[in-house]
């Protein structure tokens, strides 16, 4: 076939400057058409008015680069919504009995055959400093839209507190002047960084778990810190290694020592505050008939039940914790009502004592009762409490209520299927992937590799039968159940720098960030292949873990 001038072509980006000038006129143009509509009973004219907007160049320059959202009424939206929505179904339910969609794959035009690196991110002017300070990427997080991909950075090397200047960057990569070198915000913190999320709606709002034990929050558009707990024997007193947001947008944090507290930023207030948690658990194990702490390493929440958690473990312990969420209702206001022995249990120390473990709560409310006596203390908050130091293991329940099979070294990773709901992975130091389901104690499937610590795994966002991990030689290992059950069908390599950290981006879901030795994160973008779903793909995964 000849080519035409109106062929399809691709063609380099081309960048138009403001031509000088004083002013600068938009015009909106359009048509005066007669047009008629088939099956009614008018005809309609519809009129097009020119218009002119004047604009000068200086507000043209204020406001290049912003957002601008479309402004709707939405009552009437709503409206419409739900008047054409039995319609749709209809058609929809519909058209599933016909046969000639039966075989219908969306295919796009041009098909990605290769898996490519796209960019390699770096903070060139913090480089000497990353060297000099042994600073380390510790962690990465893609935000809620899927645009800003965050690092944090922090020193593996530590005798004590930390008292490291370190940073988080953040790139925009999708941003115009956007430059794999240069960080779209960078924050400067006065500790090293272990761990963080992003906030699961808000995309500037950043929780942020720290080596000393402290928890911060961040707005990045404005590169400014919201708020920050304290360290205490209640709370965490060493490193956060996982932070969660749960469903009512309270956090979640795991500390090495073994405490997982719930916190809630914005309880009932303009400003955020992280003063004090609201709930805690203590990690507990049972071994030769004594019992020790579990140093939690990493957590994940079920997709079967919100309240389930599993945890991985420094001693490589896999386990599981029944977690409930913060009661709210003030239901043990008239139980700790002292007032007829001069005390005052103030309300958000009511609501903190709810949620402690219920079994103890006489034997804790006494304690602090008898400290507060001692020291004429009439107004008791929860400050109060804390300096009583009453017994940690009786404070805080042990959430553990299940075991599954153990690996041999630490576990890094924990991460659930988004297709089927009891499914799970694990990383470890051992050098094994394992696949789990969450009411069977053994294994389902071990891939495993010698010499190299599989340091992070996580499932596909599009494909079900997929997963990816990473490993301390550097590389990437994608897996698909689809093509082979028994080991990877795709390596990518990183000439030997060890590899931290993995995240699949859950909005452009062709692309896969790694974090690497060197503070260095590499988003590769994934081939169809790897991320089209195919036809009763979902079954088939569900077959191999019956």
């Amino acid at each position: 076939m000849k080519e035409g001038i109106f062929d399809d072509f691709n063609d380099k980006e081309q960048i138009f400057e403001f031509t000088k000038g004083k002013q600068t006129y938009i015009r909106d143009m359009g048509t005066v058409t007669d047009y008629k509509v088939k099956n009614q009973g008018t005809t309609t004219k519809k009129e097009c008015q020119d218009f002119e907007q004047q604009i000068d160049q200086n507000e043209l320059q204020q406001t290049k680069g912003k957002l601008y959202i479309m402004q709707f009424d939405q009552n009437k939206l709503s409206q419409f919504l739900k008047r054409v929505l039995p319609t749709v179904i209809k058609e929809l339910d519909e058209s599933l009995n016909l046969k000639k969609y039966h075989s219908y794959k969306p295919i796009s035009e041009v098909q990605k055959k290769e898996t490519e690196l796209v960019y390699i991110l770096t903070n060139a002017q913090n480089k000497s400093i990353e060297l000099e300070k042994k600073l380390e990427i510790t962690d990465i997080q893609w935000n809620s839209n899927g645009l800003m991909i965050a690092a944090s950075y922090g020193c593996l090397e530590h005798m004590g507190q930390c008292s490291h200047t370190s940073y988080i960057n953040c790139w925009n990569i999708f941003k115009r002047d956007f430059k794999p070198d240069k960080p779209t915000t960078v924050i400067e913190t006065n500790t090293c960084n272990m761990c963080m999320q992003f906030h699961p709606t808000k995309p500037n709002i950043l929780a942020v778990g720290s080596f000393n034990g402290e928890l911060y929050l961040y707005d990045i558009s404005t590169n400014s810190e919201l708020a920050h707990s304290t360290i205490d024997e209640y709370y965490h007193r060493e490193s956060i290694t996982a932070v969660l947001w749960l469903q009512d947008e309270s956090i979640m944090t795991l500390g090495c020592e073994g405490k997982v507290l719930i916190w809630n930023p914005e309880r009932g207030n303009a400003e955020f505050s992280l003063q004090n948690p609201l709930k805690g658990c203590y990690l507990v194990r049972k071994k030769e008939s004594q019992t020790e702490s579990v140093g939690g390493v990493c957590i994940s929440q079920s997709n079967e039940d919100p309240f389930s958690f599993i945890v991985g473990s420094e001693g490589g312990s896999v386990l599981r914790a029944q977690i409930t969420p913060i009661n709210y209702t003030m239901t043990k206001q008239a139980y700790l009502d002292s007032r007829d022995k001069g005390l005052i249990w103030k309300e958000e120390t009511i609501l903190f004592m709810q949620n402690l473990n219920q079994k103890c709560l006489p034997e804790i409310k006494l304690h602090v009762e008898n400290y507060c006596k001692e020291r004429k203390i009439n107004n008791i908050f929860i400050q109060q409490l804390v300096n009583s130091k009453p017994d940690i293991r009786k404070m805080y329940a042990n959430p553990i209520n299940y075991a599954y099979e153990a690996h041999y070294g630490t576990v890094y990773c924990i991460n659930f299927s988004p297709f089927v709901k009891s499914a799970f992975i694990t990383a470890s130091m051992d050098g094994q992937i394992r696949l789990y389901l969450q009411n069977t104690a053994r294994c389902l499937a071990v891939y495993e590799y010698i010499q190299t610590y599989i340091l992070s795994a996580q499932f596909s966002p599009t494909r079900p039968c997929v997963f990816a991990a990473c490993d301390s030689l550097g590389q990437i290992l994608i897996f698909d159940l689809t093509q082979d059950t028994q080991q990877q069908v795709v390596t990518l390599k990183n000439d030997g720098q060890s590899a931290s950290c993995l995240r699949f981006n859950q909005r452009q879901q062709d692309l896969l960030a790694c974090s690497y030795q060197g503070c260095e994160v590499r988003i590769y973008q994934l081939n169809d292949e790897l991320t089209q779903p195919k036809d009763n793909e979902l079954k088939e995964l569900q077959q191999l873990l019956s």
